[in-house]
């Protein structure tokens, strides 16, 4: 690494960073998006003191592979901003934020006019809107192949390209995202992507190798950025991405802004408006610390002892710690030995901020902290030694003996008709949505302006875009599709559909859509069809009665052919039903109507209170797993999660059907678990995986009113996974506060 720095001859700025992948996706963001999220970062800066020192458009902005070859760059800018980009770019430095873009590195190959002409377009972008970042990205295409010559020349031209950049802007930061992994990248660029990994909630952060409470807690297990056996300010870790669940991403923020404190840090991207209202609060006060530590944040070390990040200066030192355990963990530190150049210390927290600190000053700092959770210290040199104990929790005092309850490990045995019932009425109720809209369509309202205008608007974003979205059958909007991704769904897989309440229906009528691939991906005779659709309803999810379904064809104008229209069924009688399992594969449906039986005929039945998903299947649990519970003092904050992990370390594919967990109270009611790390499977709006890991899966519920009582059984019906199909598993059950 020193031979690195004397190569580099020069230092990178530290900044805090915001780029707005994940609030568009590779069309790009248009003007009036990008103008809609800068009036929400004005807001923030307005209302809260949220600063980032640069402001970043992402994929498709600038240029796109989006509908085209990946042959070239296409510029599309002029395009998607039709009064030009250095109007948005002047807004951005009128809000204290630098501006920066993403490109692809396309263009320093074998022809010369084309190499003069990509360079003279990126340097204009420099000088005309004034940049000060490019993250130049490897997925518009890989430029490096297994000929050296080409190689070689391929460097020369993307060297010469940069020393041209920053002649007019000696302060340009340019990260590397997978151009190369060769470390003398950074001879030439400022940054290189830490071990080529992303931060998309359940879609690259996920339980690998370990079952957590939440899945932003997996961001826990990268520890120490480490180049070549050395820690680096020079990586970048990719960030905190803000789409998906916000369940821990406070925690997640300490660890990356105080904790690895990167060079780009704190580093934010996606749809920060996704937060709650009242956690803009807990961002303000995060975003103004780092801003005030910056020049502390930049002397790191990682003490792998205590899994812990140490700061360090002349007068302060800040100690950013992580508990990854479901348990307690009770740290005690020497400060002589840690800060020995401090004569005295005092140590506060500031991270929680609801955690406590007693006897502020000691040579001895002895750290209680609850299960999943991060302490930010601050320790102040003092002119005198005290022989004491400094003593800090991430909880009040009272909590911390509470704050961590094994519920024990859970037998196997034979499910009972009830648990075949609960389980599958547990199925009706999780959701298969793209994290995006789970996490939006569950939000209260925002009291906002800012924040409600760029909810609104991204949810139908994603809703046209993006087709795993169930509510998109009912919404009475015909650019809105409701289908099964071909990389998403697994075998059996069925529709389901809960219609809130009892209705004695008469028919159920499904309209397939026109648009995107059309009603169906079915490449066969579509006549078959009607041998591969049916229906399952019931009124209470304890018997299910099977009919066929009728399907209904339209000629297609101008060609001889025939294309499907709807599928439906009629009862000959009304049938009491709630629940409705349909098996619709590869259908692009547009709308779903039901209609009920009513003394004045018949009648559509309200779609208010549905809920639906497609990736979960039919199948009897091959076993259920029974706890007892016992709430007693519900503290704030705690959860309750059971978890299913491998007995062995085997890595399986997390992202399919393997288990629901639901509880049972004393009067028979039934609370299901649809809360999951990582989610029950669902659809991702930039890409679908498998989540290859042994870490295993994490329901949990929070310990509401919803869990009061005397005694609760917790159980988790586990349905096995296609691959190996006699996976054994280990069930446990946990009570913990999440100290936030």
């Amino acid at each position: 690494m020193e031979h690195l720095r004397r190569l580099r001859g020069r230092e990178t700025r530290r900044a805090s960073f915001y780029f707005d992948w994940l609030t568009h996706a590779s069309e790009g963001a248009n003007a009036g998006e990008m103008n809609r999220n800068l009036d929400f970062m004005e807001w923030l800066q307005n209302e809260y003191g949220v600063h980032f020192d640069i402001y970043a458009v992402d994929d498709g902005a600038v240029e796109s592979r989006w509908g085209r070859t990946f042959d070239k760059y296409r510029l599309v800018h002029e395009e998607l901003f039709p009064d030009g980009l250095s109007v948005c770019a002047e807004r951005c430095r009128k809000l204290g934020m630098d501006f920066g873009v993403w490109i692809g590195p396309d263009g320093f190959g074998d022809e010369f006019e084309y190499t003069e002409g990509r360079i003279g377009d990126i340097t204009n972008m420099v000088r005309d809107w004034k940049l000060h970042l490019f993250k130049i990205d490897a997925c518009v295409s890989v430029p490096l192949t297994d000929d050296p010559y080409h190689n070689e020349k391929y460097m020369q031209r993307f060297e010469r390209l940069m020393q041209e950049c920053r002649e007019i802007n000696p302060r340009l930061i340019v990260i590397n995202h997978r151009i190369t992994n060769s470390p003398y990248i950074l001879g030439i660029l400022d940054s290189t992507l830490w071990q080529g990994a992303e931060s998309y909630p359940d879609v690259f952060l996920y339980n690998e190798h370990k079952a957590r409470l939440f899945t932003r807690y997996a961001s826990f297990e990268r520890k120490c950025p480490s180049y070549f056996g050395e820690y680096s300010a020079l990586l970048e870790d990719h960030g905190i991405c803000m789409n998906g669940i916000s369940h821990g991403w406070q925690s997640e923020f300490v660890v990356q802004a105080f904790g690895r404190a990167l060079m780009l840090s704190p580093e934010v991207y996606g749809c920060l408006f996704m937060l709650p209202d009242e956690d803009f609060k807990d961002l303000g006060y995060l975003s103004r610390l780092a801003e005030e530590k910056k020049e502390l944040l930049s002397h790191t070390e990682y003490l792998e002892e205590f899994h812990c990040y140490l700061h360090k200066g002349e007068q302060q030192a800040l100690l950013s710690m992580v508990n990854d355990d479901w348990n307690v963990s009770e740290v005690t530190m020497e400060l002589k030995e840690l800060l020995p150049d401090f004569k005295g210390c005092s140590a506060r927290i500031l991270y929680p901020v609801k955690g406590e600190a007693l006897n502020s000053a000691g040579d001895r700092l002895c750290i209680s902290m609850s299960p999943f959770s991060v302490a930010l210290i601050e320790v102040n040199t003092e002119e005198e030694s005290r022989e004491q104990d400094i003593r800090i929790s991430t909880l009040k005092a009272g909590m911390m003996r509470a704050s961590s309850v094994y519920l024990g490990n859970a037998e196997a045995r034979r499910p009972e008709e009830s648990d075949i019932r609960n389980a599958e009425f547990t199925k009706f109720q999780v959701s298969s949505d793209a994290s995006e809209a789970q996490a939006l369509l569950q939000l209260p309202p925002s009291k906002q302006k800012a924040v409600a205008a760029c909810r609104e608007a991204f949810l139908k974003k994603i809703k046209r875009e993006c087709g795993g979205v169930a509510e998109n059958a009912w919404d009475g909007d015909p650019l809105t599709q409701w289908n099964d991704y071909a990389d998403a769904v697994r075998k059996d897989s069925v529709w389901r559909l809960d219609l809130g309440a009892v209705y004695p229906v008469k028919k159920v009528v499904i309209q397939l859509s026109d648009k995107g691939y059309g009603p169906t991906r079915y490449t066969g005779n579509i006549m078959d069809y009607e041998d591969m659709v049916y229906c399952e309803y019931s009124r209470d999810c304890r018997e299910f009665r099977k009919e066929k379904m009728k399907v209904f064809y339209k000629r297609v104008p101008m060609y001889c052919d025939s294309q499907l229209d709807r599928v439906a069924i009629e009862f000959r009688e009304t049938a009491d039903i709630r629940y409705l399992r349909m098996k619709l594969d590869m259908l692009c449906v547009e709308n779903i109507k039901v209609y009920e039986q009513t003394a004045l005929g018949v009648r559509e039945v309200s779609a208010e209170g549905w809920k639906g998903n497609n990736l979960l299947t039919n199948r009897l649990p091959k076993a259920v797993y029974t706890l007892e519970y016992e709430p007693g003092i519900e503290l704030e904050n705690r959860y309750v999660a059971v978890t299913a992990k491998p007995e062995s370390p085997v890595r399986i594919a997390l992202n399919q059907e393997s288990a629901v967990v639901w509880a049972e109270k004393e009067d028979g009611s039934v609370i299901p678990f649809t809360n999951a790390s990582p989610l029950y499977p669902a659809y991702h709006w930039e890409c679908g995986t498998d989540l290859p890991g042994t870490g295993g899966w994490t329901f949990y519920h929070k310990a509401d009113k919803d869990l009061g009582g005397n005694k609760i059984k917790l159980k988790l019906a586990w349905y096995g996974i296609e691959e190996p199909e006699d996976l054994r598993i280990k069930v446990d059950g946990y009570s913990v506060i999440n100290a936030v």
